[in-house]
């Protein structure tokens, strides 16, 4: 089921955070590879690293051990990251933390820089896993602490999955992963909001019923006119 947060708790008080109605936390993480037992999915929905777990404003750690997810070596190409709710529910958008690379000199765990994806694609697909809307080449900034907002137009009903697929990276690495991500009930406003770009819903089927009526239409039409 849908785990809403509604707001952070900051100091012992429930604070309201402008633009949003309720924040969302999924209830799964999976993933096309993963570093190590430590750098798994879950570490992007489990609230590690943040300094207010459920809070779209909070800030995100330096890179550690047990507070990102980031790839097995040389698991860039096709890196994705896929979040599931048990219940499927309503989403307008949500918000990512993204992958805080930096030297061991710097006080985190890389020997090395630039893991951060800097353009991806978005889907989400319902319970049969049909997809219900899909952004892609969608730029994402690296090097922050803070979260980046991404909101849909209209709110999207039905939303069982949504995944996340790497498609750059900052620079030249084996790696690439995320910090941390919450999804939230509402569209998303505000001066630092990224609204996604143009989606691709794929047209409903038509069921073979609706076929067979097209070809009996079309057939009768080409008999009137051979008479």
């Amino acid at each position: 089921m849908f785990r809403f947060l509604t707001a952070a708790f900051v100091a012992g008080a429930m604070t309201a955070v402008a633009g949003h109605a309720a924040t969302v936390g999924a209830d799964t993480a999976s993933a096309s590879s993963e570093f190590s037992g430590s750098y798994i999915a879950e570490n992007t929905i489990n609230g590690t690293g943040l300094s207010t777990t459920g809070d779209p404003t909070a800030s995100h750690g330096i890179y550690l051990r047990g507070n990102h997810w980031t790839t097995a070596r040389g698991g860039v190409d096709g890196a994705f990251i896929e979040w599931g709710f048990t219940a499927p529910g309503s989403l307008g958008g949500l918000y990512i933390w993204n992958h805080r690379s930096t030297t061991s000199a710097g006080g985190g765990v890389a020997n090395n820089t630039n893991y951060e994806p800097t353009l991806f694609d978005l889907e989400f697909r319902d319970a049969s896993d049909t997809v219900l809307r899909s952004f892609t080449d969608q730029s994402i900034a690296p090097d922050t602490d803070l979260a980046q907002a991404f909101t849909m137009t209209s709110i999207l009903a039905g939303v069982s999955t949504v995944k996340f697929t790497v498609k750059q990276v900052q620079g030249t690495t084996p790696f690439t992963g995320l910090a941390e991500v919450l999804f939230d009930d509402s569209v998303i406003t505000g001066p630092n909001v990224t609204e996604l770009g143009a989606s691709t819903t794929p047209p409903v089927p038509l069921p073979a019923a609706a076929w067979f009526l097209l070809a009996a239409i079309g057939g009768l039409f080409m008999a009137r006119r051979k008479a």
